[in-house]
């Protein structure tokens, strides 16, 4: 079954599962921006890390999972690529913004 990836809120490429035996095979392939990037398959009750990939182009990766890994995702609906430093960055700025509230809230003290 071929289901889209997204990158950024953008369709990014595809994400191929296949059943084999006891385990499925996820076969990926999309165009990434410079940076390393998490691959994930996302499922109706989680997701699956499906693997780390430098981006900067096209990029593919081929996994197998047994079920006993995949079983709790539920049924695949997409494919999800997250900049590593991302949500780094953003926790970051939140962690400024709190920082500069405490000190504000200092001289009511």
């Amino acid at each position: 079954m071929e289901r889209e990836i997204f990158a950024d809120g953008r369709a990014a490429g595809t994400l191929r599962t296949e059943p084999d035996g006891t385990d499925t095979c996820f076969s990926l392939s999309c165009r990434l921006g410079p940076g390393l990037w998490r691959l994930w398959a996302e499922g109706t009750a989680g997701r699956l890390l499906l693997g780390t990939l430098e981006g900067g182009g096209p990029v593919s990766l081929r996994r197998r999972f047994s079920d006993r890994l995949v079983r709790p995702v539920g049924t695949v609906v997409r494919g999800l690529a997250e900049e590593v430093g991302a949500a780094r960055a953003d926790a970051y700025h939140r962690s400024e913004e709190h920082t500069s509230e405490l000190q504000s809230l200092r001289h009511l003290v």
